[in-house]
């Protein structure tokens, strides 16, 4: 990854996709990401996502944080986008520039 002005990377979509293994006993397996694999810690899961092929969104990177609370699922868990360039960004109607994200709307 060449480094622009010392603190930018570039980082390409594919160093963060990870493949399930083929299985076939037809069981789950899951796919480390080793060195790309972002924490769970507590209740806190970080989640990146990889903007779809042919979209505006395509190649980005959307980190989010989803907050599980004490009595998850009664309660639904606390989602925020991570990826707002400290506020100047909002992607779309549910997506708020403060990283808020409102689920009501998702089903």
């Amino acid at each position: 990854m060449p480094e622009l002005g010392g603190k930018i990377k570039t980082v390409s979509a594919a160093e963060y996709t990870c493949s399930p293994r083929p299985n076939p006993q037809g069981q789950r397996e899951t796919s480390p990401c080793l060195s790309h694999q972002l924490p769970l810690t507590g209740r806190a899961i970080h989640a990146l996502i990889v903007g779809p092929r042919s979209t505006p969104y395509e190649g980005g990177l959307f980190h989010f944080l989803l907050k599980c609370p004490p009595d998850y699922p009664i309660r639904p868990p606390r989602v925020r986008l991570m990826t707002t360039d400290g506020g100047a960004v909002r992607f779309g109607p549910n997506l708020y520039a403060d990283g808020k994200v409102c689920l009501s709307i998702l089903g």
